[in-house]
Protein backbone atom coordinates (compact mmCIF):
# COMPACT_ATOMS: atom_id res chain seq x y z
CA UNK A 1 0.00 0.00 0.00
CA UNK A 2 1.38 3.40 -0.84
CA UNK A 3 0.56 7.07 -1.13
CA UNK A 4 1.23 8.44 -4.60
CA UNK A 5 2.68 11.95 -4.85
CA UNK A 6 2.11 12.69 -8.54
CA UNK A 7 -0.47 15.11 -9.92
CA UNK A 8 -3.29 15.77 -9.14
CA UNK A 9 -2.04 15.32 -5.55
CA UNK A 10 -0.98 18.50 -3.75
CA UNK A 11 1.14 19.37 -0.73
CA UNK A 12 -0.43 18.15 2.54
CA UNK A 13 -3.01 15.92 0.83
CA UNK A 14 -3.73 13.17 3.35
CA UNK A 15 -4.64 9.49 2.93
CA UNK A 16 -5.75 7.26 5.82
CA UNK A 17 -6.06 3.50 6.02
CA UNK A 18 -8.33 2.23 8.85
CA UNK A 19 -8.07 -1.31 10.19
CA UNK A 20 -11.10 -3.31 11.30
CA UNK A 21 -12.22 -2.61 14.86
CA UNK A 22 -10.44 -4.96 17.28
CA UNK A 23 -11.82 -5.91 20.68
CA UNK A 24 -9.91 -5.02 23.85
CA UNK A 25 -9.17 -8.72 24.48
CA UNK A 26 -6.68 -8.51 21.57
CA UNK A 27 -4.37 -6.52 23.88
CA UNK A 28 -1.61 -6.30 24.91
CA UNK A 29 -0.40 -6.58 21.34
CA UNK A 30 2.28 -5.53 18.91
CA UNK A 31 1.43 -3.84 15.63
CA UNK A 32 4.23 -4.46 13.12
CA UNK A 33 4.68 -3.14 9.61
CA UNK A 34 7.41 -2.37 7.10
CA UNK A 35 7.67 1.13 5.64
CA UNK A 36 9.57 2.76 2.78
CA UNK A 37 9.95 6.54 2.46
CA UNK A 38 12.21 7.59 -0.36
CA UNK A 39 12.15 10.92 -2.16
CA UNK A 40 13.62 14.38 -1.99
CA UNK A 41 10.37 15.99 -0.78
CA UNK A 42 8.82 13.11 1.17
CA UNK A 43 6.04 14.01 3.61
CA UNK A 44 4.97 12.29 6.83
CA UNK A 45 3.92 8.76 7.79
CA UNK A 46 1.98 8.41 11.07
CA UNK A 47 0.32 5.46 12.78
CA UNK A 48 -2.37 5.83 15.45
CA UNK A 49 -3.89 3.37 17.91
CA UNK A 50 -7.40 4.86 18.11
CA UNK A 51 -9.79 3.76 20.85
CA UNK A 52 -13.26 3.37 19.35
CA UNK A 53 -14.71 5.97 21.74
CA UNK A 54 -12.23 8.69 20.73
CA UNK A 55 -11.80 10.85 17.67
CA UNK A 56 -8.54 10.74 15.73
CA UNK A 57 -8.04 14.45 16.43
CA UNK A 58 -8.10 13.73 20.19
CA UNK A 59 -5.11 11.38 20.25
CA UNK A 60 -1.42 11.58 19.44
CA UNK A 61 0.26 9.33 16.91
CA UNK A 62 2.06 6.27 18.26
CA UNK A 63 4.58 6.34 15.40
CA UNK A 64 5.71 9.17 13.11
CA UNK A 65 8.44 9.55 10.47
CA UNK A 66 9.15 12.65 8.38
CA UNK A 67 11.26 13.15 5.29
CA UNK A 68 13.46 10.93 3.17
CA UNK A 69 14.49 7.74 4.99
CA UNK A 70 16.60 6.34 2.13
CA UNK A 71 15.82 3.76 -0.53
CA UNK A 72 15.18 0.86 1.85
CA UNK A 73 12.51 -0.81 3.96
CA UNK A 74 12.39 -0.39 7.73
CA UNK A 75 10.51 -2.35 10.40
CA UNK A 76 8.05 -0.31 12.44
CA UNK A 77 6.62 -1.57 15.73
CA UNK A 78 4.04 -0.20 18.14
CA UNK A 79 3.59 -1.83 21.54
CA UNK A 80 -0.10 -1.63 22.43
CA UNK A 81 -0.78 -1.92 26.19
CA UNK A 82 -3.85 -3.60 27.65
CA UNK A 83 -6.84 -1.50 26.61
CA UNK A 84 -10.35 -1.32 28.07
CA UNK A 85 -11.96 -0.32 24.81
CA UNK A 86 -12.16 -1.64 21.25
CA UNK A 87 -9.66 0.03 18.96
CA UNK A 88 -8.50 0.57 15.40
CA UNK A 89 -5.11 1.07 13.80
CA UNK A 90 -5.04 4.13 11.53
CA UNK A 91 -2.14 4.61 9.11
CA UNK A 92 -1.84 8.13 7.72
CA UNK A 93 0.30 9.42 4.85
CA UNK A 94 0.71 13.14 4.15
CA UNK A 95 2.10 14.29 0.79
CA UNK A 96 5.26 16.39 0.78
CA UNK A 97 6.04 19.53 -1.22
CA UNK A 98 6.38 17.96 -4.69
CA UNK A 99 5.79 14.74 -6.61
CA UNK A 100 9.06 13.17 -5.35
CA UNK A 101 7.24 12.01 -2.22
CA UNK A 102 6.04 8.40 -2.42
CA UNK A 103 5.73 6.38 0.78
CA UNK A 104 4.69 2.73 1.17
CA UNK A 105 3.81 0.21 3.86
CA UNK A 106 3.76 -3.57 3.62
CA UNK A 107 3.42 -6.76 5.64
CA UNK A 108 1.25 -5.29 8.42
CA UNK A 109 0.27 -7.53 11.35
CA UNK A 110 -1.29 -7.32 14.80
CA UNK A 111 0.27 -9.92 17.09
CA UNK A 112 -0.83 -10.76 20.62
CA UNK A 113 1.79 -10.17 23.29
CA UNK A 114 4.93 -8.09 23.43
CA UNK A 115 6.88 -6.80 20.44
CA UNK A 116 9.87 -8.90 19.55
CA UNK A 117 13.19 -7.16 19.64
CA UNK A 118 14.32 -6.63 16.06
CA UNK A 119 17.97 -7.30 15.26
CA UNK A 120 20.14 -4.24 15.71
CA UNK A 121 21.49 -3.24 12.33
CA UNK A 122 24.49 -0.97 12.25
CA UNK A 123 24.06 2.15 10.11
CA UNK A 124 26.05 2.10 6.89
CA UNK A 125 26.94 5.49 5.42
CA UNK A 126 26.78 5.87 1.66
CA UNK A 127 29.94 6.40 -0.38
CA UNK A 128 30.38 7.57 -3.95
CA UNK A 129 31.14 5.34 -6.92
CA UNK A 130 33.85 6.39 -9.38
CA UNK A 131 32.87 9.09 -11.86
CA UNK A 132 31.43 7.91 -15.16
CA UNK A 133 32.20 10.36 -17.96
CA UNK A 134 30.50 10.84 -21.30
CA UNK A 135 32.36 11.62 -24.50
CA UNK A 136 33.00 15.23 -25.40
CA UNK A 137 30.12 16.71 -27.40
CA UNK A 138 32.46 17.75 -30.24
CA UNK A 139 35.20 16.02 -32.21
CA UNK A 140 37.37 19.12 -32.35
CA UNK A 141 37.47 22.44 -30.54
CA UNK A 142 35.74 23.15 -27.23
CA UNK A 143 32.60 21.30 -26.14
CA UNK A 144 30.94 19.89 -23.04
CA UNK A 145 31.12 16.62 -21.14
CA UNK A 146 28.76 15.15 -18.51
CA UNK A 147 30.06 13.21 -15.50
CA UNK A 148 27.87 11.26 -13.09
CA UNK A 149 28.48 9.24 -9.96
CA UNK A 150 26.15 7.22 -7.75
CA UNK A 151 25.85 6.91 -3.99
CA UNK A 152 26.07 3.10 -4.14
CA UNK A 153 29.57 2.15 -3.02
CA UNK A 154 27.87 1.15 -0.74
CA UNK A 155 24.41 2.73 -0.71
CA UNK A 156 23.32 4.08 2.69
CA UNK A 157 21.50 1.50 4.85
CA UNK A 158 19.94 1.23 8.27
CA UNK A 159 19.73 4.97 8.77
CA UNK A 160 23.27 5.69 7.56
CA UNK A 161 24.13 9.07 6.03
CA UNK A 162 23.59 9.80 2.35
CA UNK A 163 26.56 10.89 0.25
CA UNK A 164 27.25 14.61 0.58
CA UNK A 165 25.67 16.52 -2.30
CA UNK A 166 23.56 13.58 -3.51
CA UNK A 167 20.26 14.31 -5.22
CA UNK A 168 18.12 11.19 -5.56
CA UNK A 169 21.23 9.06 -4.95
CA UNK A 170 23.43 10.59 -7.62
CA UNK A 171 25.49 13.64 -8.52
CA UNK A 172 25.94 15.06 -12.00
CA UNK A 173 28.34 17.76 -13.22
CA UNK A 174 28.98 19.29 -16.63
CA UNK A 175 32.45 20.48 -17.61
CA UNK A 176 34.12 21.97 -20.66
CA UNK A 177 36.29 19.72 -22.79
CA UNK A 178 38.71 20.33 -25.64
CA UNK A 179 39.53 17.49 -27.95
CA UNK A 180 41.92 18.99 -30.50
CA UNK A 181 42.21 22.11 -32.59
CA UNK A 182 39.88 22.06 -35.52
CA UNK A 183 41.62 22.17 -38.90
CA UNK A 184 41.36 25.48 -40.72
CA UNK A 185 38.27 25.74 -42.85
CA UNK A 186 38.88 25.22 -46.53
CA UNK A 187 36.79 27.14 -48.97
CA UNK A 188 36.45 26.21 -52.62
CA UNK A 189 37.04 29.02 -55.05
CA UNK A 190 34.06 30.10 -57.07
CA UNK A 191 34.61 29.90 -60.81
CA UNK A 192 34.84 33.19 -62.56
CA UNK A 193 31.78 34.17 -64.50
CA UNK A 194 31.67 36.39 -67.51
CA UNK A 195 28.78 38.45 -68.59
Amino acid sequence: MYIEGSSPRRENDTARLHSPVYSADKTPACFEFWYHMFGLTIGTLSVYVKPETQSLTDIESSFVRNGDQGNQWFLGQIAIPRLNDSFQIVIEGVRGTSYVTDAAIDDVSLNLGQCRTPPVLEPVDGHWSDWLRSSCTVTCGEGGMASIRYCNNPAPRNGGADCEGAIAGKQRVFTKCRVADCPPAKYAAFPETYA
